[in-house]
């Protein structure tokens, strides 16, 4: 391989000659040698056993396009540009914190096609959601979706953030001729809710680096509170606290 990462693909057979009938330039190779050149190399390389085919070979350097890619443009309900279209609005979408469902994937879908097949047109079919996203895997990948205020959501963007962690770092540091905080006067607090009711996880697609993605909702729940507290020295003395709605008082005023 050189130094791009591509490997390297040694010249094919010319009827350049010079004088006397030798040929030009370096010694060039068959369709055969180069298939067995790389078949070689691969295996050195990668020990990856591999067979090419002259004729597929050819077909390629003359820019026949495979038989897959031949079949997926020609029985693909969307169009390429309509597809990248597609995934460049679920991404947007799913960065402003609304991120896609294949249900919702599937409705965009179908109304690409019916505009342009008719509104006669059905479904783009049951499966068809997860063979799109696996076609796009560079670009899409399914994951958990984490419910997200949405007043808090606006909130947390890129410039309150920075902000934010500024001034905190001025404060840690002893801004102003101010005396350092130490590390073990220093509490991180964290908190998690657990909406009751009707579960809230959704298997949603966006950006393949992400590992969950938070998702905004409207309306209100009772929500369970568990609050966690650590030391920025490591320990943790301040137990875990859980904050919910009571609804009978009796037993803590007889407890008190």
């Amino acid at each position: 391989m050189d130094g791009s990462g591509c490997r390297y693909v040694p010249p094919l057979a010319n009827n350049n000659t010079g004088e006397g009938g030798d040929v030009e330039g370096p010694k060039s190779k068959g369709l055969c040698a180069v298939c067995e050149y790389l078949e070689e190399r691969c295996w050195e390389e990668d020990e990856m056993c591999i067979t090419l085919d002259k004729t597929t070979l050819k077909r390629h350097l003359e820019g026949v396009p495979s038989q897959a890619k031949s079949n997926a443009e020609r029985y693909s309900w969307l169009m390429d540009v309509e597809a990248d279209a597609l995934i460049e609005y679920a991404l947007q979408l799913e960065r402003e914190g609304w991120p896609f469902s294949a249900a919702r994937i599937e409705e965009h879908a179908n109304e690409i096609c019916r505009g342009c097949y008719g509104e006669d047109f059905g479904s783009v079919g049951q499966n068809w959601v997860y063979r799109f996203v696996e076609k796009h895997k560079k670009h899409l990948k399914p994951c958990w979706a984490r419910p997200l205020d949405e007043q808090r959501a606006q909130a947390a963007n890129p410039a309150t953030n920075a902000d934010y962690f500024a001034k905190l770092g001025e404060v840690l540091n002893g801004k102003e001729g101010k005396e350092k905080i130490r590390e073990e006067d220093i509490y991180g607090v964290d908190e998690t809710g657990v909406q009751q009711g009707l579960g809230v996880k959704e298997w949603v697609y966006g950006d393949p680096t992400r590992t969950f993605q938070h998702q905004k909702r409207s309306g209100g729940r009772e929500n369970i509170t568990v609050i966690a507290t650590i030391c920025a020295d490591g320990t943790a003395t301040v137990p875990p606290a859980v904050i919910y709605k009571v609804q009978d008082l009796s037993f803590i005023l007889e407890a008190g």
